[in-house]
C-alpha cells in the first residue's frame, strides 16, 4: 500500500516537473517568443541609429567592442 502511494508520488512530482500538469507554459511561450521579437528588432533600430547619429553615446551603446580600423 504504502509502495503504491510512493509510486503515485514520484509519477505526480515526474508529471509536474515534466510540464504536463501545466498546459498553461504553453500558452504563455508565445508571448515570450514576440517579447524576444520585439527586443531584437529595438535592438537592430537602435544599430541603425547609432550607424545614422556618429556621436559619443552611440558609439558607447553600439555592439562592436572594439573600435573600427580605418584603411590605409
Amino acid at each position: 500500500m504504502i509502495h503504491r502511494f510512493f509510486v503515485w508520488l514520484f509519477f505526480a512530482l515526474l508529471s509536474v516537473f515534466s510540464g504536463n500538469a501545466f498546459p498553461r507554459e504553453r500558452i504563455r511561450e508565445p508571448k515570450h517568443n514576440s517579447r524576444r521579437e520585439k527586443r531584437i528588432v529595438e535592438a537592430q533600430t537602435r544599430r541603425q541609429r547609432d550607424y545614422a547619429v556618429n556621436s559619443k553615446t552611440s558609439k558607447q551603446y553600439s555592439m562592436m567592442p572594439m573600435p573600427r580600423k580605418r584603411r590605409k
